[in-house]
């Protein structure tokens, strides 16, 4: 029962003791208060309908909608783009305990193999 329990978990909890004990207004673990979906997503900075950008600086916070709205993934995959591997974005990504993976650089169909993350 307890290793079936510890598979069914998250286990993103961990005990915060202060004394005296505080009223908390604000969640010590945000990624515990978010719907998890168990797959990878991948995006790219592109204008959809579905969840609408009219500029890139608008990437966080149409993360954060999406988040929201669907859940917190595995990983996030995206390429190289300033908009989806700025701090911000890593803060968010850091804070919702979702894995960042980024794509090799791919010019002229090669991919190039002296890149370093």
């Amino acid at each position: 029962v307890i290793k079936n329990t510890i598979k069914a978990t998250t286990q993103f909890a961990s005990k915060i003791a202060s004394f005296p004990l505080k009223r908390h207004f604000k969640s010590c673990f945000p990624a515990l208060n978010v719907w998890r979906i168990k797959e990878p997503v991948a995006t790219d900075t592109f204008f959809s309908t579905v969840y609408p950008m009219h500029t890139e600086s608008e990437f966080k916070t149409t993360l954060q909608k999406f988040v929201t709205d669907v859940g917190a993934p595995t990983a996030f995959m995206s390429n190289n783009a300033q908009a989806e591997t700025s701090k911000d974005v890593k803060t968010f990504l850091r804070i919702y305990k979702i894995k960042q993976q980024t794509s090799k650089p791919i010019v002229n169909g090669r991919i190039l193999q002296n890149v370093e993350f």
